[in-house]
């Protein structure tokens, strides 16, 4: 299962979803949504608002992958569970965020090789990407380190 969720922002990411929702149409494997303010309704796949800590936590558990938004909360959700990730920042001058923050999260990590990195979602973007993960996936055992290093620069972003 491929789980997509846009956390829990107050603005819509419609580019996601809508690209998540091109993905299952493309590839045999379940793909479940978590939509969130979005206004696009996927056709294609399973979807959900907005579900519990717990039930996401569940999903989590169940993916063989994620997507997501580049929320440092959700990054750190991904890690501790130790599956592969696929980023997909919001972007202020889409009027997913109110800066772009997330970019500079996803670079870093791109750059480190813990994430995919997709500026531009598409459904075939997305199929290639899920088709780059492993289907077993073994964290390199600096987690915490990365978890850290992430809380600290939540902080200095927060000032």
């Amino acid at each position: 299962m491929i789980l997509v969720t846009v956390g829990t922002h107050d603005k819509q990411f419609d580019r996601l979803v809508k690209a998540a929702d091109e993905l299952a149409g493309l590839i045999d494997e379940q793909v479940i949504i978590q939509i969130g303010k979005s206004n696009f309704e996927p056709r294609h796949a399973t979807y959900y608002d907005f579900v519990t800590m717990e039930e996401m936590d569940e999903l989590m558990k169940q993916a063989r992958v994620v997507v997501a938004q580049a929320g440092a909360g959700t990054i750190i959700s991904v890690f501790h569970k130790n599956k592969p990730l696929i980023l997909v920042p919001r972007l202020k001058k889409f009027g997913e965020h109110f800066n772009d923050h997330q970019i500079e999260l996803a670079n870093i990590l791109f750059e480190q090789k813990r994430a995919i990195l997709i500026e531009n979602p598409t459904g075939e973007a997305l199929f290639h990407a899920v088709n780059k993960t492993p289907l077993s996936y073994t964290p390199s055992g600096e987690v915490k380190k990365l978890i850290t290093a992430i809380s600290n620069q939540l902080q200095i972003w927060s000032g």
